[in-house]
């Protein structure tokens, strides 16, 4: 719970989650990002219906207004009529902003940045779409609107089960033993789920979108969802391009190019700069005019995935960057070490140690990468590593040290 001063309601401090202003009188046990006004009280619209300024306890879920009073609402496919029982809304409600976008949250709701006129006060999201607790045949699953679903079906790790003939929505629903991938049912013991796509792990055990490929062979990487032979091509950022020499991909954490090549030209971070005119240093350029040192990157850094297998060769180990400070030419850092195999550090999880600052690259404190160790130095491989999402290249990465 927090306290917040209400706009709605002059001064009062209230409760957030559990009271709600409505023209300056306070309604105790409902929250305001649950409630809705009616006339000049606060009401639950899942439980309770407004009809003329008054408040009326839902008999159905189907109830709508008729006249002064509420009457069920007999035909189950239509919708509440608009809210547009008389009631006053506060000015402060009219500044809200869906994105960049006014909005009124009593008349209108902001879906992810999409604004929906409310037909009912039961109006919900559901990813950029609108729709209403009493619609029929529609389900949201994982941030995505069904519809012309049937009513029995529910939303299962993102996957919709139809309960009457026990099937996963449009294909043959698995037995107790299996699992569903996609339109296909899979078993774990045997497939991989890529995607929505079942593929025997025979051919690979590793996703690479709706691909599958083997973590053990040298050649065979994933770029951007999509496996490429590393022998003779290579993955810039999300693109695959052909090996030549011609050709030259730059990149950063949050960029990378291809450039063709060209005499007295490096990259600096994602830039292909001329070094008669700029110089590089921690991937910032500046003018030559400044006579800062100038230094290349020996090697970029590249994502976890088109790292393996090859490091299973080399003293890598898993660190956080804790902290980073600056010492005239040299960049010290801190690291908390997260997974090693080689090291024998007498500091337990810590590491300290120094770069050339200018001919290293940008690290983020509080990220993850790959180091290696050569004899007593210490250089980044990859990009910052998502341990979430990073977790079967980090299962290959342990595997192949197993």
């Amino acid at each position: 719970m927090k306290l917040s001063t209400s706009t709605a309601c002059a001064v009062t401090l209230f409760v957030w989650l559990a009271i709600s202003p409505v023209q300056g009188k306070m309604t105790w046990g409902i929250g305001q990002q649950a409630a809705y006004c009616c006339g000049s009280n606060a009401y639950n619209p899942l439980n309770e219906i407004c009809c003329d300024k008054k408040i009326f306890t839902r008999p159905s879920a189907e109830t709508k207004c008729c006249g002064k009073g509420a009457i069920k609402n007999r035909d189950p496919q239509s919708h509440a009529p608009s809210r547009s029982h008389g009631l006053q809304f506060s000015s402060s409600l009219l500044g809200s902003k869906c994105d960049s976008n006014s909005f009124n949250p009593q008349i209108q709701i902001c879906c992810s940045g999409k604004i929906h006129q409310k037909s009912s006060e039961l109006i919900k999201c559901c990813g950029e779409d609108a729709y209403s607790f009493t619609d029929r045949n529609v389900l949201c699953c994982n941030g995505i609107l069904h519809k012309s679903v049937p009513e029995d079906s529910e939303c299962v790790g993102g996957v919709i089960y139809i309960k009457e003939n026990s099937i996963c929505h449009l294909s043959t629903r698995p037995r107790v033993d299996k699992h569903c991938c996609g339109k296909q049912a899979f078993d774990p013991r045997k497939h991989i789920c890529c995607n929505g796509h079942r593929h025997l792990k025979t051919r690979g055990t590793f996703c690479c979108g709706s691909e599958v490929f083997a973590h053990y062979d040298k050649f065979s990487k994933c770029c951007s969802g999509h496996v490429y032979n590393a022998n003779t091509t290579e993955c810039c950022g999300s693109t695959i391009f052909e090996k030549k020499k011609s050709q030259i991909c730059c990149s950063s954490t949050s960029e990378a190019v291809i450039y063709k090549k060209k005499d007295g030209h490096r990259c600096c971070g994602h830039h292909y700069y001329n070094t008669s005119l700029w110089n590089c240093c921690a991937e910032h350029l500046k003018p030559m005019s400044l006579k800062q040192n100038d230094r290349q990157l020996k090697e970029r850094l590249k994502p976890l995935m088109e790292l393996i297998p090859q490091v299973c060769e080399q003293k890598v180990f898993l660190g956080k960057v804790e902290s980073q400070t600056l010492v005239e030419t040299h960049r010290y850092v801190l690291l908390q070490v997260l997974w090693e195999k080689h090291l024998n550090s007498t500091d337990g999880p810590w590491l300290q140690f120094h770069v050339d600052h200018c001919g290293s690259p940008v690290l983020e404190n509080g990220m993850t990468y790959l180091w290696e160790k050569v004899n007593d130095d210490y250089k980044p491989l990859s990009l910052p590593v998502d341990l979430a999402s990073d977790v079967p290249h980090l299962y290959g990465l342990l595997k192949c040290f197993s």
